[in-house]
């Protein structure tokens, strides 16, 4: 990704005058170098002179698994084998999708001196913070794979269900992120109440405790977002092919989240650059 590819890019999209938002979607996937180069480039600079540099990341979350799955197999009385992978899915999974969320509340107003200097579509502000965090799970990742080798749960991943789930998981933060970067940058106090939100969202979502030990009814997992992003992604890397309810409602979630993200960018596009 040379940087006269960038530049030949972000020349040729700046001669644009977007007429509406979707041609700027349409330009923006175009801008795919800039974007990534953005997301690669976030990471350099948050872990600038560090050793491990993000692995610290996957190495906080090895520690999380081995620990909480020590404790909580014997509360739920599970065995460890089985629940440290689901523990360690669940938690990257989750990792993934809150770090997203509250990131992409100060999309634009993170990117204020880009924004004002660059004639690009604002989406290339919130590509790049979902980009940035799939860096990151990708690191993660390979706590998963530890996991996975150690105790041979390998032979049991369905690859197409999980790759599609986890598209699915990408679409629906996409425009979780679009819909969040401009009430964030409308509203500076919105990330607040977007991080406490995910606090207490994690304990009443399948995380740390098994989704079949509640009921199919349970609220906990009928009116929870959430439980679906997580089990269409989690469970075929288990070995389990998620129920028809869990994909209709993890793609009927993925489209929503799109549409509430772009009716949202279509109505502060204009004004984004005067609030930031």
């Amino acid at each position: 990704m040379s940087n006269a590819k960038l530049s030949g890019d972000v020349r040729r999209f700046m001669r644009l005058t977007p007429r509406n938002p979707f041609v700027e979607l349409l330009n923006t996937l175009g801008l795919w170098r800039l974007w990534m180069a953005m997301g690669v480039t976030d990471i350099q600079q948050r872990y600038r002179n560090s050793v491990l540099g993000p692995l610290w990341l996957a190495s906080g979350l090895g520690l999380t698994v081995v620990g909480l799955s020590l404790l909580y197999s014997q509360i739920l009385r599970v065995p460890f084998q089985d629940f440290a992978p689901y523990l360690a899915a669940g938690l990257m999974f989750w990792t993934f999708i809150a770090s997203t969320g509250t990131e992409g509340c100060h999309a634009y107003a993170g990117a204020e001196g880009l924004i004002k200097s660059l004639q690009v579509p604002y989406f290339v502000y919130v590509f790049r913070v979902v980009f940035r965090n799939v860096i990151v799970m990708a690191h993660n990742l390979i706590v998963v794979a530890i996991v996975w080798v150690v105790f041979g749960k390998y032979m049991l991943v369905k690859p197409v269900e999980a790759a599609f789930g986890i598209a699915l998981m990408i679409i629906f933060t996409t425009g979780m992120t679009t819909l969040f970067a401009a009430i964030g940058a409308l509203f500076r106090d919105f990330m607040q109440i977007v991080v406490q939100v995910f606090q207490i969202a994690i304990f009443i979502t399948p995380v740390f405790w098994l989704s079949n030990t509640a009921s199919v009814r349970s609220e906990f997992l009928h009116f929870n977002p959430f439980y679906y992003m997580l089990e269409v992604a989690r469970a075929p890397l288990l070995g389990v092919v998620p129920s028809p309810h869990v994909y209709m409602g993890a793609i009927a979630l993925a489209l929503g989240s799109l549409v509430a993200g772009f009716v949202a960018y279509s109505v502060s596009r204009k004004s984004i650059v005067f609030y930031i």
